[in-house]
């Protein structure tokens, strides 16, 4: 068993149109016939990585909603993390104060807070029918994994500000200029790395990881390969150990024909 590939979606593994190239596709073959194991990492749910799995003729471990709710490729459950209610209540109302909107992910599946502007902009990027219900009432009969904010730049900058000082050991990274991400202590995607490789019996400095913004980061620190897109936000670039094409330029595919057969230990 070759060390996992840890995959960002958005940013990274899609054009900006939300594509996934031939050329990606065929470089995701040519990882798993050297014997890697694919992981596609995402701050996303599973429903929302539908679109993507239909592209693909083979399934992927998943680590969605940034390493909260990760399953293997016979789309068993093998880690399931959530936040408790007293947080979810007060990043309502933290959300409530920098004008900030709420999106809701739990399981499979997501959900916005009443809003139909958040709900119709996820919708446009997951294509999967979500819940527009409010958090305080789908709490109470689901286990939210991962809670997310949205809103301008500011209002996020500033959610982000007052959630780190009221919950300091949470993980609260932007994910884009307009959304804030929060899980629970020590649940990243780096902790994908962590739980993935240890049920796989590689090591963590083996694993190799892309990525493009602030949530990947946590990946980034902990597989041993780490390679920026080339529209990876600077943050990234500098705690990357390679830096490739953008992802309008299929700098994934480009990387692993140029060095993943070296980076395993292959001959050509």
């Amino acid at each position: 068993m070759r060390a996992p590939i840890f995959i960002d979606i958005d940013g990274t593994l899609l054009t900006s149109d939300k594509r996934l190239t031939d050329r990606t596709k065929e470089a995701l073959h040519y990882a798993r016939s050297l014997g890697h194991v694919i992981v596609l990492t995402s701050g996303r749910c599973y429903d929302g990585l539908k679109s993507v799995l239909s592209a693909l003729d083979f399934m992927p471990w998943t680590a969605t909603l940034n390493g909260a709710y990760i399953m293997d490729d016979k789309h068993r459950v093998i880690y399931d993390e959530y936040i408790p209610v007293p947080v979810l209540e007060k990043l309502l109302d933290i959300a409530k104060q920098t004008d900030n909107k709420a999106l809701y992910f739990f399981s499979e599946h997501w959900g916005s807070d009443n809003d139909e502007k958040v709900y119709a902009n996820e919708y446009k990027v997951t294509h999967q029918a979500g819940i527009n219900d409010s958090l305080q009432s789908v709490m109470k009969k689901y286990r939210i994994n991962k809670y997310l904010s949205t809103g301008t730049h500011e209002a996020c900058l500033e959610f982000l500000k007052r959630v780190k000082e009221q919950y300091p050991s949470y993980e609260v990274e932007l994910s884009s200029p307009t959304y804030v991400e929060v899980n629970t202590p020590g649940i990243s995607k780096g902790k994908a790395v962590e739980v993935i490789s240890k049920l796989l019996e590689t090591r963590e400095e083996d694993a190799i990881c892309f990525g493009d913004y602030n949530n990947d980061m946590a990946m980034f620190l902990k597989a041993g390969n780490s390679v920026a897109m080339g529209n990876a936000v600077d943050e990234i670039k500098k705690v990357a150990r390679f830096v490739t094409s953008s992802n309008d330029e299929e700098g994934l595919a480009k990387w692993i024909e140029k060095n993943l057969a070296t980076i395993s230990g292959c001959q050509e």
